[in-house]
């Protein structure tokens, strides 16, 4: 064992205990590793046995749990306040929303009646299914939906055609309508100056003309007659939909997803015409999410297998010595699956990239311990298993305090709340005691399998780093590294003022795949409806608490608009009800059966006497320009019509019945519009009464913002009012914002707990405070340029990649251990750069970043931010570990000296 330097130690004192401490360690590594080199045939069966276990345990009992909401802890308040609402409104989690838009608003209603209808169909995917514009209570309570004024010009209208309606009903055929051409012709022009309805009658009349001329005859909509269409068709509808999720289920809303897509995709469930058809809400972007996630992690780890092993075939002495380490990463990746699922027993949406982790981090072991193997093989006595202990001895010690302060950093978060960062933490914990201890038993057995290569016996040869680093003259290479690290400390020290503006992206819709179709139709609903993705909600125990409570949430500025059941019912009934009752007097109860049939001689009597009747308003410019060419227009349709068909009895009577088919149907409506009573909570619609009334009486009010919510500040800021007012107050941006305090809490928590963890265990095991410092400085330093790059280049911290600071401070630190460990032996710092040490730091990180580069690839935002914010840490920790820190051990030990 070559001498330490004593320059880096904590003083003659602490160099006994520490030496003596070491010495130990080196000699029970060196002795398991020559154990297992010894038994090597009966390590790789238990090995085998234990890998086979492991698999089948992980594919009968691992789930992979896509639940969002258990990835915080459930004991929170704002969590527990949530559970609260969803035990009185189960429909409201995990819910789908269908936004069907077009330009025509028939066509979208049609479409949405169809979908909803389908979607009832299918009550054992879909609990719940929802169209609040296209509940009936709107249809049969349209009136008293009205404002009053324009409750009182339709009643007006109404009043003024009631004449008309009488002698319609009285006659629903040619005669009569004859018959009321002629009444009109009679009155004074001025008498229809105001009125819109006839010339809308002559319009829908003269189209019911050319379906019937054209051989596809349908009937006309009398609701044209006096303006009483009712109230304006939607162009946007929404439909709320809860699938039923089985969340014990590999993908829990994979049968609801498949059925809403086929359902969306039905050419029978649209009308045509335009109309579009969006699907998005929680489970569905969370069911696009997991299979976003599952096939990035599929290709990430694959691609993370491959460019690991071809890092290192490049950078070991010898191409054998690749089997060892590929063995390493796919028992050991068994393993670790087996140990996920007895610890764990469940993925979540972050811990799924244990595979990936496992294979970055897990290799770092085999090659700091095989590259010292063969440079010990070329050192004689070089007949084995002697270079097998002597490499175990010098890189054990080190191996053991680079694993125990990983396990360290993944184990920082298992204190605080966020559990799914702990549950990934505790998988990667326990991939990094197999790595550690599968390098020094299944590594050392598979090195005793394989046949000595010419290449790690032969005479040293100087390094490439060594051979590099002397191109130049020591004093100019000292001096580029001087300049170097005087340059990073520089950058570090300007990257302090980035600090404060280091923020937190809580909203998990930002992980999500923008290219995702639930996430690109959320982005047009959050643009044009925020109300249904950004409310809160909050429980009252009845009608009079939730008043009460809607006036104290009305008040406040950040809240746009309050709805309870009550928001349904229309105001001022009492006035509009006394308008139609009094319309009830002057409209017909009912239209006549007809009681002969007048026969085809007399329909075309009739129409041509209306051609004539609708000649003479054509020529009277007492009439409005309007109502003239609307009769101007349906005179020629009749004119073309007798000609082409006044033959035709079928055709002729096929135009009566058009005109006149539906004509019951506009008197029966009108008798329900006067005489509809008023509405009130009992007698709402059920299913819409069931969203906002719970079944044990409570009562949900709804607060929606002022305006949308685009920043974090913003939601908070909302969040808080309402809170303020409602404490128990629930839905999504209370979620986000508490579960951003939660995870930016935990976030600061595990990196203090893995720093502090860091400093026991490095400076227990060198006794040494100047080694304590030396190791912490570059992972320091790359922890503040790394804060710098999340603010210059706008790469938030979010849920998935909060892992990474901790991990930086483990991973940094097993750089600085080796480093430290090396230098320690050698003379001084720069004599390091002669060892394998620099080389295997040099592999570890390529082999790191590129297995996180792969997530970097990946579409899901969450784990491509999560690859991008490790794979520049390691690279900052690369530098700040080859340049600046045998930079800081020379001027340490130069500081020392003087």
């Amino acid at each position: 064992m070559a001498e330490r330097d004593p320059d880096t130690g904590g003083g003659e004192g602490a160099e006994a205990p520490a030496a003596a401490a070491h010495d130990r360690a080196a000699v029970i590594h060196a002795g398991v590793a020559v154990l297992s080199w010894l038994h090597r045939r009966w390590v790789l069966f238990v090995y085998g046995l234990l890998a086979g276990l492991s698999l089948l345990a992980a594919a009968l009992w691992l789930k992979v749990d896509t639940d969002p909401s258990r990835m915080i802890s459930p004991d929170l308040s704002f969590r527990r306040d949530y559970q609260r609402l969803i035990a009185a409104f189960p429909q409201l989690d995990n819910a789908m929303i269908l936004l069907v838009e077009g330009q025509d608003p028939k066509a979208v209603r049609t479409t949405a009646e169809a979908l909803t209808e389908s979607f009832k169909a299918r009550p054992d995917l879909f609990s719940h299914v929802l169209a609040p514009a296209l509940s009936p209570m709107f249809s049969d309570y349209g009136p008293l939906y009205l404002s009053l004024p324009a409750l009182e010009r339709l009643t007006a209208q109404l009043a003024q055609a009631a004449p008309m309606l009488r002698l319609l009903a009285e006659r629903p055929d040619m005669e009569g309508m004859t018959r009321l051409l002629g009444g009109m012709l009679r009155q004074k022009p001025s008498a229809l100056a105001g009125s819109d309805g006839l010339r809308r009658l002559f319009t829908a009349m003269s189209e019911a003309v050319r379906t019937v001329q054209e051989g596809r005859a349908r009937p006309m909509d009398w609701t044209a007659l006096g303006g009483i269409e009712g109230r304006e068709e939607p162009r946007r509808i929404f439909i709320l939909v809860k699938p039923r999720l089985d969340f014990s289920r590999l993908d829990p809303a994979a049968e609801a997803m498949a059925e809403a897509r086929r359902i969306i995709a039905d050419p029978e469930a649209r009308d045509g015409r335009g109309v579009r058809v969006w699907l998005t809400g929680e489970a569905a972007m969370n069911a696009e999410e997991f299979s976003t996630i599952t096939r990035g992690a599929i290709i990430a780890g694959v691609l993370s297998f491959l460019i690991v092993s071809g890092v290192v075939l490049l950078g070991l002495p010898s191409r054998r010595l690749l089997i060892a380490v590929i063995t390493l990463i796919i028992i050991g990746f068994a393993l670790n699956a087996g140990f996920a699922t007895l610890s764990v027993g469940s993925l979540n949406m972050i811990s799924v990239a244990f595979a990936v982790l496992f294979i970055g981090l897990g290799v770092d072991y085999a090659v700091h311990f095989l590259l010292r193997w063969a440079e010990e093989a070329r050192m004689p006595p070089n007949d084995e298993p002697r270079p097998l202990a002597r490499a175990a001895a010098a890189t054990g010690p080190a191996l053991a305090m680079s694993a125990l302060t990983t396990v360290l950093a993944f184990l920082a978060f298992w204190p605080t709340d966020f559990v799914g960062m702990t549950q990934l933490g505790i998988i990667a914990a326990g991939g990094i005691v197999i790595a550690y201890v599968g390098t020094l038993t299944l590594v050392a057995a598979v090195l005793g399998l394989l046949p000595r290569s010419s290449r790690l016996v032969a005479p040293r040869k100087e390094g490439r780093i060594s051979r590099w680093r002397h191109l130049l003259p020591a004093k100019a290479a000292w001096r580029i590294r001087q300049a170097v690290t005087l340059l990073v400390l520089l950058l570090a020290a300007g990257s302090i003022v980035f600090l404060p503006k280091v923020r937190f992206d809580g909203d998990p819709v930002n992980l999500k795949d923008p290219a995702a179709p639930s996430v690109r139709a959320y982005a047009v609903l959050l643009q044009e409806e925020p109300r249904l993705v950004q409310a809160v909600s909050a429980l009252a125990s009845g009608r009079e608490e939730a008043e009460k409570l809607a006036r104290l949430l009305k008040d406040l500025p950040e809240v746009g608009e309050v709805i309870t059941a009550l928001s349904f019912l229309p105001e001022r009934q009492t006035d509009k009800l006394a308008l139609l009752r009094a319309l009830a007097r002057q409209l017909p109860d009912s239209v006549r059966p007809r009681q002969e049939d007048i026969g085809h001689k007399r329909r075309i009597a009739a129409l041509r006497q209306m051609i004539g009747l609708l000649a003479r308003m054509e020529r009277l410019e007492a009439y409005a320009p309007d109502l003239r060419k609307a009769a101007g227009a349906l005179r020629q349709r009749l004119e073309a019509f007798l000609q082409r068909k006044g033959k035709d009895k079928k055709a002729v009577a096929a135009l009566e019945a058009a005109w006149f088919v539906r004509l019951p149907e506009l008197i029966n409506g009108l008798q329900r519009l006067v005489r509809t009573g008023p509405l009130t909570v009992e007698n709402m619609d059920p299913a819409l009464k069931r969203w906002y009334i719970a079944e044990d009486g409570r009562w949900r009010v709804e607060a929606a913002p002022a305006r949308r919510l685009s920043t974090d500040a913003e939601m908070r800021a909302f969040a808080l009012a309402v809170r303020r007012v409602a404490p128990q107050a629930a839905g999504a941006p209370v979620e986000i914002t508490g579960a951003a305090s939660v995870v930016s809490r935990a976030m600061i928590a595990a990196m203090l707990l893995a720093l502090g963890g860091v400093i026991v265990v490095v400076g227990i095991m060198t006794r040494s405070a100047l080694a304590v410092v030396l190791a912490l400085a570059p992972i320091l330093l790359a922890a503040i340029l790394l804060l710098a790059y999340t603010v210059i280049f706008d790469a938030p911290f979010n849920f998935a990649n909060v892992i990474v600071l901790p991990l930086l401070l483990g991973l940094g630190v097993d750089s600085s251990i080796h480093y430290l460990h090396r230098a320690r032996e050698a003379a001084s710092g720069s004599a390091v750069l002669d060892t394998s040490t620099p080389r295997a730091i040099i592999i570890s990180a390529l082999t790191t970043m590129g297995s996180f580069g792969t997530l970097w690839l990946t579409p899901h935002r969450g784990l491509s931010s999560m690859g991008e914010l490790l794979t520049v840490a390691i690279a900052l920790m690369l530098l700040c570990t080859l340049v600046v820190m045998p930079q800081l051990i020379d001027w340490a030990v130069r500081w020392k000296k003087a």
